[in-house]
């Protein structure tokens, strides 16, 4: 089974229709693929937008709306686990900001990258990558930030910041900044 894949343009469009679509103000935090495009403009597409600590109540309506309108049968959810480090909130980047009803956040760069590298899958290192080439990576802060969250990441299986850096990797032998 083969999913539609979304661009960066198509979730723009669909957030800009559910925004014209909002009875009431709403805030989503946009989380994976969705966020990498959204805040970093990677050019990989993404099956859905995936949110997190994010109440949808007030936007499944006009979501739904903005799927009529536009065409765009986006899945729109929100997970109620995510892997991100902690104090991410304090980090979250806005876009889109000339929304008038709804507010999107995405992970900051560092943080996003950090919650990639739990899974590890092929598309996330992909992504990875396509985001250090956009946004580059401060070694200095994933391995602090990687530091910070500790076991918690080494006891999932996921891979160190070495990952992000190292000879092979999605980053090759880069020089982060």
């Amino acid at each position: 089974m083969s999913l539609v894949r979304f661009k960066a343009t198509d979730l723009t469009r669909f957030l800009e229709a559910i925004d014209r679509n909002l009875e009431e103000s709403a805030k989503i935090t946009v989380i994976g693929g969705s966020a990498a495009a959204l805040g970093y403009n990677v050019s990989s597409a993404t099956s859905d937008i995936d949110t997190f600590s994010s109440n949808l109540d007030k936007i499944r309506l006009a979501a739904d709306a903005a799927r009529r309108e536009t065409g765009l049968e986006i899945p729109l959810s929100n997970t109620p686990i995510a892997d991100v480090p902690y104090n991410y909130e304090e980090r979250l980047e806005r876009v889109l900001p000339n929304l008038g009803k709804l507010q999107v956040w995405v992970l900051e760069k560092h943080d996003l990258a950090l919650s990639k590298t739990i899974r590890a899958a092929q598309h996330d290192l992909q992504q990875l990558t396509e985001l250090h080439g956009v946004a580059p990576l401060d070694l200095t802060v994933l391995v602090a930030r990687y530091q910070e969250n500790g076991p918690r990441y080494w006891s999932t299986g996921s891979h160190s910041p070495s990952l992000l850096v190292r000879s092979g990797s999605p980053l090759g032998c880069v020089s982060c900044r």
